[in-house]
């Protein structure tokens, strides 16, 4: 008994809060040849890391970010290759035994799976993302098309968020951030491809991410552009885009995005 009466504030209460909450965060599906677990761990923005799992062998397994933490750097305008930027993450990519391949960060592990691996390999990438804040900037890839939707939404009239009231909410990851929100009874969720280099494994995780988002909110319209002339699109890599987006378009085709934004505005 203290001042406050009856304390609710004990060593098992704080252990099954605990317990609640990672049950809560943690979730896995099967997408494609991998699976993707969502982890109770945050990147630098606030928002849910994933990481994906595939077996190569009956005795191993590959974790993966499928260049998804290098691409959240440099879309922010961080430079990996900068010379000191470059060796702190190479000396915490030796801490956690994790290899690069070009963006790709991934770490072999042993079957059967250990919970401790995959906590240990999040952690790693949620750490990485915090060099945001101890780099020297430096134009983010691709920001034209970023730049060229936002004009094309401003000429439709449409209210709209940008930044990081652009979320939205998936039945595993908690929140998921997008470039650009229209809110409505049928939000529409823009993102603009503003990376580089090859987008199978980068349209694989949204395809993961689109159909998290679908699950949790029937109603929402999926708008993705991207750049066909500056980034290495495949036919796999199209198809995902255009199977999982009610609207997929070059970022170029002004036009047709405001009206297709307009009119999925209005039916909504």
């Amino acid at each position: 008994m203290n001042d406050f009466g009856i304390s609710t504030l004990c060593p098992d209460a704080c252990v099954k809060a605990l317990q609640s909450f990672y049950s809560e965060m943690v979730d896995a599906k099967a997408v494609g040849g991998r699976l993707w677990i969502s982890l109770p761990l945050m990147n630098a923005d606030g928002y849910q890391i994933s990481v994906g799992i595939e077996q190569v062998s009956e005795r191993y397994a590959v974790l993966t970010d499928l260049g998804e933490t290098v691409a959240f750097l440099e879309g922010r305008g961080v430079s990996t290759k900068q010379e000191s930027l470059s060796g702190l993450i190479d000396k915490h990519l030796k801490t956690f035994e994790i290899e690069r391949r070009g963006d790709e960060l991934s770490k072999t592990i042993t079957l059967p799976i250990q919970g401790l691996d995959i906590h240990l390999f999040g952690e790693a990438l949620s750490g990485l993302t915090y060099l945001l804040f101890r780099h020297e900037m430096s134009q983010a890839s691709n920001l034209h098309v970023f730049e060229s939707v936002r004009q094309s939404l401003e000429k439709t009239k449409l209210n709209y968020v940008v930044g990081k009231n652009a979320w939205i909410r998936g039945k595993t990851e908690k929140s998921i951030q997008v470039d650009f929100l229209i809110p409505a009874k049928a939000p529409i969720a823009i993102k603009t491809v503003q990376r580089r280099g090859r987008m199978h494994d980068y349209m694989e995780q949204w395809g993961f991410r689109w159909i998290d988002a679908k699950e949790a909110e029937p109603t929402l319209v999926r708008a993705m552009f991207y750049d066909p002339e500056n980034q290495e699109w495949d036919e796999n890599s199209l198809a995902i885009g255009m199977r999982h987006c009610e609207i997929f378009r070059p970022y170029f085709e002004s036009q047709l995005i405001g009206a297709d934004l307009t009119r999925a505005a209005l039916v909504a």
